[in-house]
């Protein structure tokens, strides 16, 4: 619960009148006194302790959506593949997301609507059309994405290097 994960938003969200929905923070760290500050005001913004990082797909897989709403503070955010965007796909479990290439890439053009490009301005509004047909529907598409291997990954990254040395 740290920086560069858009929580103030996401409470925000889930703190507005026009939200009629769930959301679970599991873990610590700096944002947690002021999750659990919201958590005392609203009956809908949960914290749990934290577990262990074998337990985590368990727990996001009791989930209706997820929340992968990272900030490209810098290349490397941008660039990256989240822990949490791959806990969300090995749970069968839709999430919003921000612009991040290698998640949209990984996701492909069946979870555009699911994008959300400013968390401040859209996250609310997002939260709020969601229908359980369109839940069922991206859960659906979720059994077709598949993970690629670390020997897939691998040879992939070996061959680009190949490919620079001179």
């Amino acid at each position: 619960l740290t920086e560069g994960r858009n929580i103030p938003t996401i409470l925000e969200a889930f703190a507005s009148p026009k939200v009629n929905a769930h959301v679970v923070f599991l873990g610590d760290g700096k944002f947690g006194s002021l999750i659990h500050g919201y958590s005392a005001r609203h009956s809908n913004i949960h914290l749990l302790s934290p577990v262990r990082p074998t337990e985590v797909v368990h727990y996001v897989a009791a989930c209706d959506v997820g929340l992968c709403l990272s900030q490209p503070i810098c290349l490397s955010y941008k660039l990256s593949l989240s822990n949490k965007a791959l806990e969300y796909i090995s749970a069968g479990i839709p999430f919003f997301y921000t612009d991040l290439p290698e998640v949209s890439r990984l996701l492909g053009p069946a979870f555009n609507s699911w994008l959300i490009r400013d968390p401040a301005c859209d996250l609310t509004e997002a939260i709020a059309a969601l229908t359980v047909r369109a839940i069922q529907e991206a859960k659906s598409n979720m059994r077709s994405l598949r993970l690629p291997s670390w020997d897939e990954e691998a040879e992939a990254m070996l061959s680009t290097y190949l490919q620079l040395m001179p």
